[in-house]
């Protein structure tokens, strides 16, 4: 790619972003997009092929693009104790980024859990009661049967059993409420360490430590690393060059910088033709794209049909 192409290229990405991020309807970037890189016609009566079905592959101009960003906020309001990345490190799928600043989630952990022990305790000490309960009840019976006791204390006995029973049901119920909520402080706990839902690069870092955030407040700009793909824009009359699978050549560089070719196959191509530049956005996946070196999010690219073998 030589200084001349890069340059046109350079201004003419510029030019074509509105289209490539969210379509264009102003004159000036129809204008831009109706002479990206468009071979001259052939000479009348020359004998010599259009550059599209014959000569070298028409190139496009693009704009690299990550499928995974997004911005990461804490789950709930707090304060920042730490933040453990910088801006542009890489964090792999789950890796730390910040821990928010909560004692009274621990303390609140402690105190549940002593609760949820108390309770087990009683339960084991009515569960003995009821045991003894049911033992007064079975030798009640069992004098009641020779005609040694009356049936009125066979049925205190039976009562007994009945309240001790209610008793121990009671006190699980009490174990299941406290075990639930102690597993919800538990979440809560690691809730204050924010982490990365996917493997990606810190775009941007928006707070520092002992700032106070909510669960609107970002703390970090995620891009991921390996969902990399470019987005451009084919004139009217080139569209039928491109079909779905199709093979590319994506070339991105910086002046001063080697240019950096890499591979990718035509993914999606929009159903409809824009209404003022006359161009079709389409969009390929980049093979084994990853973020790093010349190859950034939103840094312009040069697309071309890649030979058949």
């Amino acid at each position: 790619m030589n200084v001349a192409r890069r340059e046109l290229g350079g201004a003419a990405i510029f030019a074509l972003l509105p289209l490539l991020l969210f379509g264009c309807h102003d004159p000036e970037c129809v204008k831009a997009a109706a002479h990206v890189d468009t071979p001259p016609p052939a000479s009348p009566g020359s004998g010599a092929r259009s550059e599209s079905v014959a000569g070298p592959s028409p190139r496009f101009v693009g704009v690299i693009l990550s499928r995974n960003t997004v911005d990461i906020a804490p789950r709930f309001d707090g304060k920042i104790g730490e933040v453990s990345v910088r801006l542009g490190d890489r964090v792999p799928e789950g890796g730390l980024i910040a821990v928010l600043d909560a004692p009274s989630v621990a303390f609140d952990v402690r105190m549940a859990a002593a609760a949820l022990k108390s309770a087990e305790l009683s339960r084991e000490q009515a569960k003995q009661e009821l045991a003894e309960a049911e033992e007064r009840l079975a030798r009640r019976e069992g004098l009641s049967a020779e005609g040694l006791t009356t049936g009125e204390d066979v049925a205190t006995a039976r009562h007994q059993v009945a309240i001790r029973r209610a008793h121990v049901e009671t006190l699980s119920a009490q174990i299941d409420e406290r075990r639930a909520k102690l597993a919800q402080l538990r979440r809560s706990k690691t809730d204050l360490r924010i982490t990365a839902p996917f493997e990606g690069y810190i775009a941007a870092r928006f707070v520092d430590p002992g700032a106070s955030v909510t669960t609107e407040t970002p703390v970090v700009r995620l891009v991921g690393a390996r969902s990399l793909f470019v987005r451009f824009a084919v004139q009217e009359s080139e569209v039928a060059l491109l079909s779905v699978g199709r093979a590319l050549r994506i070339g991105t560089a910086v002046d001063g910088n080697p240019e950096v070719v890499l591979d990718g196959k035509v993914e999606r191509i929009a159903p409809e033709i824009d209404a003022a530049s006359r161009m079709v956005v389409v969009e390929a996946m980049i093979e084994g794209g990853d973020l790093q070196n010349a190859v950034l999010a939103g840094r312009g690219a040069e697309v071309s049909l890649r030979p058949d073998p």
